[in-house]
């Protein structure tokens, strides 16, 4: 999730329509599973129980489960595909922001201004810094 918003950027859309897409797609895919987990056959113990108040000569076995997980996992990712591209895009706009640099090649020292506006300074920031400055044996 943490690499999907500056990939969106890099393909030309919003930022925060990438975080929402990364958002919802693992809060939504959370409880399906293509894989039977420890999970299913608690729930299908617990949907044995409801069935059985209804008709006590029916029962569903845990490949019953597994087949919903497969379904509701492709119908989830089309429906979170839909939504992010026609719901959530239109309504951010285009992204005038500021795209960030390419990738530097070499041994470019991290920006350590943010953390230093906070008040802490890691060891390695500082060791970074000083190596990379001009003038300054590597």
């Amino acid at each position: 999730m943490a690499n999907f918003p500056p990939s969106s950027l890099s393909l030309g859309r919003h930022p925060l329509a990438g975080l929402a897409a990364a958002f919802s797609g693992v809060a939504a895919v959370f409880g399906v599973n293509f894989l039977i987990v420890p999970i299913d056959p608690i729930l299908t113990e617990i949907t044995n129980d409801a069935i059985h108040l209804l008709n006590p000569t029916h029962s569903i076995d845990l490949m019953a489960n597994f087949y919903f997980g497969i379904v509701s996992s492709l119908v989830l990712i089309v429906v979170c595909t839909v939504i992010t591209e026609r719901v959530v895009e239109p309504r951010l706009g285009a992204y005038r922001g500021e795209t960030p640099p390419t990738a530097t090649h070499g041994n470019a020292a991290p920006d350590a201004r943010p953390i230093r506006a906070m008040g802490v300074e890691h060891p390695s920031a500082r060791l970074a810094a000083r190596s990379s400055r001009p003038g300054r044996p590597g």
